[in-house]
């Protein structure tokens, strides 16, 4: 060896220097970044992109270039270097552990030194440190390390392990992994570096590569054996030196990420009732419960392949339908087979699946934007078709059961049978939109993006900006409250969602059914018909905690409650004092003032009464010690009693007030508001919009659509002459009137329509599904290729044209791709 003189340390450092300043970044095949700059060159392998993996040398097919190894038709590595040191000239053995394809090399022919070793296979990429540890038993591609050059994210120099070859200056491979095991460096240079020289250009060219830090590194062999072999380029680095092992990576660009650190990426999610409970589906098809949910179908991998795309849970809560991404539709839990889907085998085209009420027919979506019937469910048309571009992404179903959304990748919304657009949606530009989700007025809902960014559309309230800082959201699912769910990361699983401008409480003023004021719940009081603004803007933004509005007699005036017990005064009102108050804790739950104007009580969710103001302590009922179940408050007209609602429907007397009679019953949480037609009669309002008479009041009777099965989306009641207003949770109004006996119902009857009770859980594990392809007989779609059109009554559609009246996806590409040719003309 050479000293080195100071003419090469100062090329050397120039050769850095433009390294980290002129770096070429290139994408050669999907999931390899390649960067090349001064004499060097590194591949970042991302082990979580489909069809990457890496390939280590066998035996039988030592001796050989990086691409004469890699281009056998056996191996066919699209990247591949040089690996561990060996015999030269013999090629007879290396001097670490060595394995290729699942084949160790014969027992004498490696392991001449106990220094380190990278081993990869299923879910499995990492540097051993000491060769003496024997390998995982999943491991199946096994090269010897040398000097390691970065352990844990810190470099080793300038000392390393005092080895001579890596202090000194010569031509230099190296590997590294990131931290999470997800990307492997493979590195290689023409260039004579010492091993803080290579540390050095490891680090630019990471960070050149926008990956992530190298965490662990080692030195390969080195000198004339260094070599890099690009498919489509060639060796990119070469001395035409034969080695005896390589290290290669496989990128197809198809097929399972077998190498990915993490489980097989989660796809869909369904919530149950409860807002906080449901079941996760991976691509390989296994469902796994959270939030205390039952066990939902079969447990473990169904197919053991990135295939299953889409979940969709039955009316019944306790089974639900598997879609595969050939089409095929597979019965999970004690779910009825259905036939007439579309299928394409060996074709990953499918793309959502949705359900109609009853359960047993419904939808699928291809990539193209094919909306496919199933089950009986009657064709549709006039569905956005993009032919040959998978660019659809999700579906949802309107209640009518016929007609609905799809959702494009750059954001657009589009209607099929009949639907009506709607309005607001975030159009993206790019391929990011993920899933999307409908709520109870069939117009409005939430859109994810593969950020984790919740955006809603409609009258859905906004949610505030989050994100996971990565691009692996792959889907959302909404609570039947309307305005909260989750959304599901492809390896963090859920996270919940909550909009910060729901409406809670309705104030109508004195005599009026269309003036008045709702408050949202980030604080705001808003006004509704004529009256006018009092000016209380949003208190707590983008956080949904007021919780109930009390006006004085002055119709400008009053307190505001929110979650944690604080009164909060505005309009002039006089200060609160004397309330109770729970840092932290969203339990208050009602507030209501005392006949003379002056504030009087509030209610938490255990049922406690708190009293404020010198109001007179009042004797209690139907407490529920930990169990977050009351939720409204009225007071009788004289101040000294009331009744307190339970969730269940039941109203619990308080002070001097006598038990009324014909209070509502509920199995579940439904019960949402009341109030008082005189001091022992009323109204209570449960959350799908049903409207209950109690102590003699008439039956109330709905207009058609005030009321929304299955759903848990109205929060309060108001009464006028003669009937009422029900608000649900985006602020929408519903008038309802009282029934006059012996008078016509025009269409509607008394208000118990609406109201469903959650279904009862079971704990069925179902029957283990066959594997896609097994479906014979019921390939009743396309039978390889989607058509050019699904819907032949529109054939324009394939256009993917006029997105909220800007351009669609595949016009907005052709525009970009001719501005940057324009662009690129004028340089």
């Amino acid at each position: 060896m050479m000293r080195t003189t100071f003419g090469r340390m100062v090329s050397t450092a120039l050769t850095l220097l433009a390294a980290s300043t002129f770096a070429q970044v290139t994408h050669p095949f999907p999931g390899v970044t390649l960067v090349q700059s001064g004499g060097s060159a590194m591949a970042v392998a991302d082990l979580c992109a489909d069809g990457v993996s890496m390939r280590a040398t066998r035996y039988g097919e030592r001796r050989g270039t990086p691409r004469t190894w890699a281009t056998r038709a056996d191996v066919n590595a699209q990247v591949a270097i040089n690996a561990d040191f060996f015999d030269f000239p013999g090629w007879t053995y290396v001097i670490g552990r060595a394995r290729g394809a699942g084949e160790s090399w014969p027992a004498d022919k490696q392991l001449k030194e106990l220094r380190s070793y990278w081993q990869f296979g299923p879910r499995l990429a990492e540097l051993v440190t000491n060769a003496g540890v024997e390998p995982k038993p999943g491991a199946t591609e096994i090269v010897g390390g040398h000097n390691i050059l970065i352990l844990n994210g810190v470099s080793r120099a300038p000392n390393f392990d005092g080895d001579a070859v890596i202090t000194t200056a010569h031509r230099r491979t190296a590997v590294g992994v990131s931290a999470d095991k997800r990307f492997v460096y493979l590195y290689a240079s023409n260039n004579n570096f010492n091993g803080s020289q290579v540390v050095a250009q490891l680090v630019s060219m990471a960070a050149a590569a926008g990956a992530p830090p190298i965490d662990m590194a080692t030195n390969m062999d080195g000198g004339g054996s260094s070599q890099m072999y690009v498919g489509g380029l060639g060796q990119v680095i070469d001395s035409g030196r034969e080695v005896n092992n390589h290290l290669g990576i496989i990128a197809r660009g198809t097929g399972a990420p077998t190498m990915c650190p993490y489980p097989p990426a989660l796809r869909d999610v369904v919530l149950r009732p409860d807002r906080t409970s449901g079941w996760t589906m991976d691509a390989h098809g296994a469902i796994a419960a959270f939030g205390g949910a039952p066990a939902l179908g079969p447990a473990g991998d169904r197919w053991n392949w990135d295939i299953a795309r889409a979940l969709a849970l039955r009316p019944d809560g306790v089974s639900a339908y598997l879609m595969d991404g050939w089409g095929g539709i597979h019965p999970v839990g004690n779910a009825p087979a259905v036939s007439g889907f579309a299928y394409w085998p060996n074709w990953d085209i499918a793309r959502a699946l949705a359900l109609r009420a009853d359960g047993k027919s419904g939808y699928t979506l291809d990539g193209y934007g094919g909306v496919h019937p199933f089950g009986g469910a009657p064709a549709v048309t006039g569905f956005a078709y993009w032919p040959n571009w998978d660019i659809a992404r999700d579906l949802v179903l309107r209640s009518d059961g016929k007609s609905g959304y799809t959702l494009d990748g750059y954001g657009g919304i589009h209607p099929f049978g009949g639907a009506p657009p709607v309005t607001g949606y975030k159009y993206f530009g790019v391929d990011v939109a993920r899933g999307i989700t409908l709520s109870f007025d069939d117009q409005s809902g939430y859109v994810v993006d593969q950020g984790g960014g919740v955006w809603a559309f409609g009258k859905a309230p906004p949610v505030a900006a989050q994100g996971f800082g990565d691009t692996r959201v792959t889907a959302l699912a909404l609570g039947n409250d309307g305005v909260s769910g989750v959304v599901l990361h492809a390896q963090q699983g859920v996270r919940p969602f909550r909009a910060g401008r729901p409406a809670r409480k309705l104030v109508l003023l004195p005599g009026s059914a269309t003036d008045g004021y709702r408050l949202r719940g980030d604080g705001e009081l808003e006004s509704i018909g004529a009256a006018p603004s009092l000016g209380v803007g949003t208190g707590w933004p983008n956080w949904d905690i007021a919780r109930d509005v009390v006006l004085r007699a002055d119709g400008k005036s009053g307190w505001i409650l929110e979650g944690w017990g604080g009164v909060h005064q505005f309009g002039g009102a006089s200060a609160a004092s004397g309330y109770a108050y729970w840092p932290n804790w969203d339990i208050a739950r009602a507030l209501v003032a005392r006949p003379d104007g002056t504030l009087g009580y509030s209610l938490d969710g255990y049922g406690g009464l708190h009293g404020m103001n010198s109001a007179p302590a009042l004797t209690i009922s139907g407490y529920t010690p930990n169990l977050d179940l009351a939720r409204d408050l009225v007071l009788t007209s004289d101040g000294l009693g009331g009744y307190s609602l339970s969730g269940k429907g039941a109203l619990n007397p308080l002070g001097n007030a006598p038990a009324v009679t014909g209070a509502p019953s509920f199995a579940g949480d439904l019960a949402r508001a009341v109030a008082l037609r005189d001091d022992t009669s009323g109204y209570v309002l449960d959350g799908a919009g049903g409207v209950h008479a109690f102590g003699g009041a008439p039956g109330a009777v709905l207009a058609a659509g005030a009321s929304f099965p299955g759903w848990d989306v109205f929060r309060d009641v108001a009464l006028t002459d003669g009937g009422g207003v029900t608000l649900d949770v985006y602020g929408g109004l519903h008038p309802w009137r009282a029934k006059v006996p012996g008078a016509p119902d025009a269409g509607q009857s008394e208000t118990d329509a609406g109201m469903e009770e959650p279904p009862v859980m079971t704990d069925d594990a179902g029957t283990q599904e066959p594997p896609a392809g097994t479906d014979a007989g019921e390939e009743l779609g396309p039978p390889k290729e989607p058509p050019v059109t699904t819907d032949p009554t529109t054939p324009a559609r394939g256009c993917g044209c006029a997105l909220d009246g800007g351009l669609g996806p595949a016009a907005f590409l052709l525009l970009s791709a001719l501005l940057r040719r324009r662009r690129g003309s004028r340089r």
